[in-house]
């Protein structure tokens, strides 16, 4: 109830306002004459520090667009920057009250500062100003000063609009676009939390002493964003991106949104219309939108709040959205104002959603403006009406009595001008949320993949679309998810300037989870690509054998040409594995080999520094060379010999060996990273480029698969979660990968704890039979003191040059299932694949 003196009245709880808003209020007074009098005034509601605790931003809100057909040069709509000048003033109006905004920057990866009005902020330059641009050459240094002088521990909010709108990407008529746009906008929000303190590593005088904890996790420590509350607010297929960015968050920052073990935190997800499902009306005459085929939207375990608001009264045109069975609070408008049908089908109630909960942010605001184009008539739609009771009416009119009665928008439940609903659950407003006893939640291990796309290596993919197998379109210049948008191009569904994506082979069926082509779906074999390269000669090996082994992929890359580059959108360096890709590298008879692929991985290990400062970065470059084969060992006197052995084993590390006749596996292996290296990639953000050389216009193609960070060997797990540690003096529990197999390795006791391996037939060549090659084991490379610690152990065969009875050399992995090609046999005689054989009676 209301309670009043004669100097104060208290609202009921059902009445409590909205934090951060400006209110009016008016006394009508009437004494015993009958004498009236007005009174009025305005006030309002900041609260300091709304979360109940002290960090760096009040709260950090993450504001996504959805599908969008129109943007300007920044991506970001007039209703979307509407929306982030109300979060940033909730700190006061003034500007230096009012806290930050940062958009996104496409061809950079950056977040950018911007004003209310969508332009660059000036910063003080040399006694004057000048504005703060992604293209300057000491721009992150420049940005995280700026923002630590300015907003970090001041009581500011900051607002992050992530922008996949220019080039078309929201609305390319394909699969995998909007997970793609999350695992790049994830990637760069990792960098900007590292730039504003977030590290990896457990440091004592500024050592690491530790990267990782007793589960074998990558030890992560949050920067000023994710110390901060985090709100994720999206729209339409923006729901989809701001839920893989969660999943990402929670599989990485389990305690983001608030300081680590502190106990206190808050992540909350605001869903308004989520458009992740089938709906048979959008299908345009030459666009099929029905069906993007998206990862469903889930409310997964490191939400503390989730509320959904939707509307299925669409037709035509106009997306419709959907109850989310795991949210707190879900809320349909189906029957209010705007809500009652869909007379053009044009997507009005689609976005009137959004003009919904843009009404609860801005008390004051009375229309928003979409630059939404209604198709047929090539016209735009005008700006959304806010549909409240009292937002337009004067005091002295609404103290007279002249309130409407039309039905409003924020009237259901006793509520209106927006209090009690939408932004008033968030940290800024402040409000008491409606919070279930039991919330359902999913756990960030679930893989919430489309049942008919293609699944990653992981539920979140180590590389994004490395298999190339995520994106239905039959367009052989169309963008390719992963590969297209967010990796330093001008890539648009206009000019999307893609990598060549060709199907493996035409006599295998699409595999059992992607998609079923349409029926006049027709894309260049890669059997027609080889037979068109220059050369008349016949293809050497077996291409029946390479068709074997394609049985569980649909689609490859392929780089033909002196020149020719495909590089991946920015993605982080996962906790442990090394990078891995598969070549195929057919050469024709009578066509002399030429050529080398080279892969760069390209790490951005201290952002802090200026874009040309060389020691920014790490680039682990690999070079292959495709013009000399790998070769074997010569006459048995080489056998034996561990020098000789040794430089063959390595040599063959860059070269073709069953790639000329299938796909070979690579690796770009962090063990050859000095240690300090190593600490400085895991967790960062990184690109990756595959770029062809070739020489005198030699056209024979290059075709790569399966990039990823997880070996084929552990498809089955890691039973001991094994990582590559370099921190630690000696370590029992050493992962060393391999193109062939993966190792456990025991530094102390010498010896592997383990060995995994794939074996298949494509591994074994029969006409070998029973034949070793008997080479002598060498050193592991990996252990080289030239990298590592000189207490890690260097063992090879010549330890059984003079062995006790009954003991000689055994490997885990035999050579008889590594002997397609030499350089495969001769890989497992190295010395952490070796171990003590006992001869019992003649047997081993």
């Amino acid at each position: 109830m209301t309670t009043r003196s004669d100097s104060h009245l208290t609202l009921p709880q059902e009445a409590a306002l909205t934090n951060g808003q400006e209110y009016y209020w008016g006394i009508r007074a009437v004494n015993e004459r009958g004498e009236v009098e007005t009174f009025t005034g305005d006030f309002n509601t900041r609260v300091s520090t709304p979360v109940g605790w002290e960090s760096p931003f009040s709260s950090v809100t993450v504001l996504t667009h959805g599908f969008s057909f129109l943007y300007d040069d920044t991506g970001i709509s007039d209703s979307f920057r509407k929306m982030a000048k109300a979060i940033a003033e909730t700190s006061g109006k003034g500007e230096d009250e009012r806290g930050l905004i940062l958009r996104y920057h496409k061809e950079t990866g950056y977040w950018v500062p911007m004003t209310p009005e969508g332009d660059f902020v000036s910063i003080a330059d040399n006694g004057g100003t000048r504005k703060l641009k992604p293209s300057d050459e000491n721009y992150l240094q420049d940005l995280q000063t700026y923002m630590t002088q300015n907003f970090i521990n001041q009581d500011k909010p900051l607002v992050i609009l992530p922008e996949w709108a220019t080039g078309g990407e929201s609305k390319v008529a394909d699969t995998g676009f909007s997970e793609a746009a999350a695992d790049a906008f994830y990637a760069s929000l990792v960098s900007l939390d590292q730039l504003l303190g977030g590290d990896v590593g457990e440091r004592e005088n500024g050592e690491v002493t530790h990267l990782y904890d007793e589960e074998g996790d990558l030890i992560r420590k949050h920067g000023a964003i994710f110390d901060s509350p985090l709100h994720f607010i999206g729209h339409s297929r923006g729901t989809v991106v701001n839920s893989e960015i969660i999943q990402r968050l929670g599989t990485d920052f389990p305690e983001a949104g608030g300081k680590q073990e502190s106990g206190e935190r808050d992540l909350q997800m605001t869903t308004l219309d989520p458009h992740d499902f089938r709906q048979e009306s959008l299908r345009l005459p030459l666009l099929d939108y029905r069906d993007f085929y998206e990862p469903e939207v889930r409310v997964w375990e490191n939400v503390t709040f989730a509320d959904n608001y939707y509307q299925t009264v669409g037709r035509g045109l106009t997306p419709n959205g959907r109850e989310i069975e795991e949210a707190d609070m879900n809320m349909s408008f189906n029957g209010l104002p705007g809500f009652e049908g869909d007379l053009l089908g044009v997507g009005r109630p689609h976005l009137r959603i959004l003009d919904w909960y843009a009404g609860t942010m801005d008390l004051d605001l009375e229309e928003v403006s979409h630059e939404y184009w209604d198709l047929p008539g090539k016209k735009a739609l005008e700006a959304g009406r806010v549909y409240d009771q009292l937002g337009e009416e004067s005091v002295e009119d609404l103290l007279a009595g002249a309130i409407p009665d039309e039905m409003y928008w924020y009237n259901a439940g006793g509520s209106s001008e927006g209090i009690g609903t939408g932004w008033f659950y968030s940290v800024q407003g402040g409000g008491e949320r409606p919070l279930l006893a039991e919330p359902q939640r999913t756990e960030v291990s679930f893989d919430n993949t489309h049942e008919d796309v293609v699944r990653g290596d992981y539920p979140i993919s180590t590389v994004f679309n490395g298999s190339f197998d995520v994106g239905l379109s039959d367009d052989p210049d169309a963008p390719v998810p992963g590969w297209s948008f967010h990796n330093g191009g001008v890539a648009s569904s206009d000019n999307p300037q893609p990598p060549d994506i060709v199907e493996a082979n035409s006599s295998n069926p699409p595999p059992p989870n992607s998609p079923v082509p349409n029926d006049d779906f027709s894309v260049t074999k890669i059997e027609n690509i080889i037979n068109s390269s220059k050369g008349s000669g016949a293809i050497a090996g077996t291409f029946e054998e390479f068709n074997n082994i394609k049985q569980n992929s649909n689609q490859v890359l392929v780089l033909q040409g002196d020149g020719s580059t495909a590089t991946h959108n920015s993605f982080v360096i996962p906790d442990w594995g090394n990078l891995q890709f598969e070549v195929f590298a057919p050469f024709k008879e009578n066509v002399p080999r030429t050529g080398q692929l080279e892969v760069t991985l390209t790490v951005d290990a201290f952002p802090d520094k200026a874009k040309n400062d060389p020691s920014r970065y790490i680039e682990i470059p690999r070079t292959i060379d495709l013009a000399n084969p790998a070769r074997g060992l010569r006459d048995e006197r080489d056998t034996q010999d561990v020098d000789i052995v040794a430089d063959i084993i390595m040599g063959n590390r860059d070269k073709i060996g069953f790639g000329q006749a299938g796909f070979e596996t690579f690796q770009i292996p962090f063990q050859f990273e000095q240690p300090e290296n190593l600490i400085s990639i895991l967790g960062k953000s990184a690109t990756l480029e595959f770029k062809l050389n070739t020489a005198d216009g030699n056209k024979t193609p290059v075709f790569i698969d399966n990039v990823t960070f997880k070996s084929k060997h552990l498809d089955l797990g890691n039973p001991t979660n094994a990582r590559w540690d370099t921190v630690r003096e000696t370590n029992p529990n050493l992962l060393i990968e391999r193109p062939g197999y993966v190792v456990s390795y025991n530094t102390e006791t010498k010896n592997p704890n383990w060995v995994s391996w794939e074996l298949n037939r494509s591994w074994v060549n029969k006409s070998y039979g029973r034949e070793r090659s008997g080479s002598q084991f060498i050193a592991d490379p990996f252990l080289s003191t030239d990298f590592l610690l000189d207490t890690w152990p260097q063992v090879d065969g010549t330890i059984f040059d003079n062995p006790l009875p009954g003991m000689d050399r055994g490997h885990l992995i035999p050579d008889l299932q590594r002997n397609r090609t030499p350089k495969d046999a001769l890989e497992t005689y190295i010395g952490t694949n070796l171990i003590v054989s006992i001869q019992v009676l003649g047997l081993h």
